[in-house]
């Protein structure tokens, strides 16, 4: 009866497309890998495909479509791949790819902060003072000089 009512309310499924579809679907450039995987199950789903095969179809789109190389290359490496390893292997490689990120921008963050702080501390680092001739903070106040009359010039 449901069957039925889909038919109806849905229409004929041109196969041939649905397929077409499927086969052409690669993850696009930030796409998630939730995401791909949800926009492949659907055509697979609709392809008239028997259901014994629908696990080794939908795992082999993931292979052939995942945008990273690596996660790629560890999923063609492994032995007896079912869905359910591809879908863990995917899933763990793209949070570990945003952790490292994330990292890597704490990092750059902490480096440009600390970098503005020590500005200030190597701007009064000890040298040679022009008025009295002595290594000390560049400071007018650290000076022995600052605020004196030069004996030789008078100024």
């Amino acid at each position: 009866m449901l069957d039925k009512i889909d038919e109806f309310a849905i229409g004929e499924v041109n196969e041939t497309y649905e397929r077409y579809v499927l086969n052409r679907r690669d993850q696009e450039e930030g796409e998630s890998f939730e995401s791909f995987q949800a926009a492949i199950r659907n055509p697979v789903t609709t392809c008239n495909n028997c259901t014994n095969c629908v696990e080794s179809i939908l795992r082999d789109r993931i292979v052939l479509g995942i945008r990273d190389a690596k996660t790629q290359q560890s999923l063609l490496k492994e032995r007896g791949l079912t869905l359910a390893r591809t879908i863990d292997i995917c899933k763990a490689a793209e949070n570990a790819t945003s952790q490292c990120k994330i990292f890597i921008l704490g990092l750059v963050s902490k480096v440009s902060t600390s970098s503005r702080s020590s500005k200030p501390k190597h701007q009064f680092a000890d040298k040679e003072c022009k008025f009295c001739g002595r290594k000390h903070p560049f400071k007018k106040e650290e000076c022995p000089a600052w605020g004196k009359v030069c004996q030789q010039c008078k100024i």
